[in-house]
C-alpha cells in the first residue's frame, strides 16, 4: 500500500458518539480538517499519518486513512481527542477566532520566534515585521512565502 492509500473501512457507518462532542470528528475528510484546522497537522503527523497534505488523502476519512496506515480504532480515538485539545487550546488562545479557526492569523512558537530574530538580525532587518504570504499552489494547493 502507498503513502496515501487505504483500504475502505466499514466503520465509516459506525457512530462516533464515544468520541464525543468535539469539532473533528473520525469521520471528516483528512483534507477538511487539515484546512480548517491547521494547528492540528503535527498531532496528525505525530500519530504517524504524514502525508496529510497528499492529494489522495484529502478525500479519505480521517479513519479511512488511519486505519490504512494500521492505526487501531483507539489510536484513532485517541488521535481524534488530542485533536479536539489542540482546537480547543487555540480557541481560548485566539478569543477572536470562530470555532477554533485561523482566521487572519499564525501560532509561532517561541523557537521559530527566536529563528526570525536571528535572520531579521543577520539580515540588518530588526524590528521589522514578518509578511506571510499564502500562494495557490503546492501539494495540497497552497504554498506559503516568508519576507520581513
Amino acid at each position: 500500500m502507498g503513502c496515501c492509500e487505504s483500504t475502505p473501512s466499514s466503520s465509516n457507518t459506525k457512530s462516533s458518539s464515544k468520541l464525543g462532542k468535539g469539532t473533528i470528528t473520525k469521520d471528516m475528510p483528512i483534507g477538511d480538517i487539515v484546512a480548517r484546522y491547521p494547528q492540528v497537522a503535527s498531532v496528525v503527523q505525530a500519530y504517524g499519518l504524514h502525508c496529510v497534505g497528499c492529494h489522495v488523502s484529502a478525500f479519505e476519512t480521517l479513519e479511512e486513512g488511519a486505519l490504512g496506515h494500521g492505526m487501531s480504532e483507539e489510536d484513532v480515538e485517541n488521535m481524534v481527542r488530542d485533536m479536539n485539545k489542540v482546537v480547543e487550546q487555540s480557541s481560548k488562545l485566539n478569543s477572536g477566532k470562530q470555532n477554533g479557526e485561523m482566521n487572519g492569523g499564525i501560532d509561532v512558537t517561541k523557537a521559530a520566534v527566536d529563528k526570525l530574530k536571528d535572520l531579521m538580525k543577520k539580515e540588518g532587518k530588526d524590528g521589522n515585521a514578518l509578511r506571510v504570504s499564502v500562494i495557490p499552489g503546492g501539494c495540497y494547493g497552497f504554498s506559503y512565502e516568508l519576507s520581513f
